[in-house]
């Protein structure tokens, strides 16, 4: 077993983005931005290394349909199926590929809400050894099944050593075809940093199948399975995975699935091997046994956790208090999201107290908790003596104007350097 030093690690600083929190009905970045099938947008394409690595940000309003491939940046191409048909697909990419210089290659391919389907992603799979510089590929939206991840699959062992960036969200993909490009994932020449399955139809014997890939893998940065239907089976196998074999993976987003305490409990176990930087845990069935689960694994000597969703969870106070006494000065967690967990006064009151121990928090979220003046008043103390926290949502809880001045009061004294969202109240709890 390979120790936290031989981990992999590259763009250590993906970001938890708290203020779009999901506990506030919001999503969290989106991996990859967007082309409707009518060319609804051009999107500015940045590249960060973040919780994902290699991600996309930003969008613009784009050209109309009528245009099969558009250059936005140089290597970057947005191409709409529905303008040439599912097989002409093939001659687009031709196209594009032979207006470029050598020292101009193609490095990303946007795709994203064209219906390519399982029919299309054959002459897809056809098209992309022609584009040996591929860097990113985006094939959200696009209606592909099993049988269309398989021809994918294919495609990626006939060897891209340039791809680093794939995502696939927001199709059909189920078990068999996850399963087929786990397969792949287990080849060595296969590069990729960064997949996305989120929104699919993934059960836990597509993450068992996913898990034994990463055995075999020690490329793979980040993994979002957000909004799947994975359970504690699933989970715990592919923590058993990073636990005994896999040393690289960094960012793992299981958000919006149904994972419980067993599966949170085994991920607890991957912290203290010092790899994994971003677990994203939001809308599960995990409980306040689940939350002292992950809280021993937060004071492991070797955790270098920095983000941790567990908001749309039910850890309640004692969940909340738990993970707050595991903060410490020089703790590694930079980013925590407990919100709309029932955690009250007590889980605010417990999450002040490790701010005036020293922790190192920047960013918190604890909208819609229940938390009424005196866990207000609490944080603003810690607020006072504590100078990391750069931004604190304290939203739909029941908290007094009085007590929201003060709040209001400490972001004026700190000369901006301090964000609360804390507008919106409730009138009852």
């Amino acid at each position: 077993m390979a120790d936290s030093d031989d981990c992999a690690l590259l763009g250590d600083e993906k970001e938890n983005n708290l203020p779009s929190a999901h506990s506030s009905g919001c999503t969290a970045a989106q991996m990859i931005p967007s082309l409707g099938a009518v060319f609804l947008a051009v999107c500015s394409i940045v590249f960060v290394y973040r919780r994902a690595g290699l991600l996309m940000h930003g969008l613009l309003p784009g050209p109309s349909s009528n245009q099969t491939v558009i250059a936005v940046d140089k290597g970057v191409a947005y191409l709409s199926a529905k303008s040439f048909g599912d097989f002409g697909l093939v001659t687009g990419i031709e196209n594009y590929a032979q207006t470029l210089s050598s020292d101009e290659p193609l490095r990303v391919l946007h795709l994203r809400r064209n219906f390519i389907g399982d029919y299309g992603g054959e002459p897809l799979a056809k098209a992309l050894p022609r584009t040996r510089s591929l860097e990113v590929l985006d094939l959200q939206e696009n209606w592909i099944n099993d049988d269309g991840a398989g021809r994918l699959a294919k495609a990626l062992q006939q060897g891209y050593p340039s791809l680093v960036a794939l995502d696939l969200s927001a199709n059909k993909i189920a078990d068999v075809g996850v399963g087929a490009i786990a397969r792949a994932l287990e080849q060595d020449h296969i590069l990729l940093r960064n997949l996305s399955f989120a929104d699919n139809k993934i059960g836990d014997a597509g993450a068992v199948m996913l898990g034994v890939g990463l055995k075999e893998n020690s490329n793979l940065h980040s993994l979002d399975l957000s909004h799947n239907r994975i359970t504690d089976d699933g989970a715990t196998f592919i923590a058993e995975t990073l636990e005994k074999s896999n040393r690289a993976l960094a960012h793992l987003d299981l958000g919006i699935n149904h994972v419980g305490d067993k599966g949170a409990s085994a991920l607890a176990k991957v912290l203290p091997h010092g790899c994994l930087r971003t677990l994203d845990l939001h809308a599960n069935q995990v409980t306040a046994e689940g939350a002292a689960s992950l809280a021993e694994g937060l004071r492991a000597k070797g955790c270098k956790l920095t983000n941790l969703d567990v908001g749309r969870n039910v850890i309640g106070p004692k969940g909340a208090k738990a993970i707050a006494a595991a903060l410490a000065p020089g703790s590694s967690l930079v980013k925590l999201d407990l919100g709309v967990n029932k955690i009250g006064d007590l889980g605010a009151i417990s999450v002040a107290a490790a701010l005036k121990r020293g922790a190192g928090l920047t960013h918190i979220n604890l909208n819609l908790n229940g938390v009424s003046n005196a866990g207000a008043y609490a944080l603003a103390d810690a607020l006072r003596v504590n100078s990391a926290v750069e931004f604190l949502n304290i939203q739909y809880n029941c908290i007094s104007k009085e007590a929201l001045a003060v709040l209001q009061a400490l972001t004026e004294q700190k000369e901006r350097r301090l964000t609360i969202w804390a507008g919106d109240q409730r009138a009852s709890c």
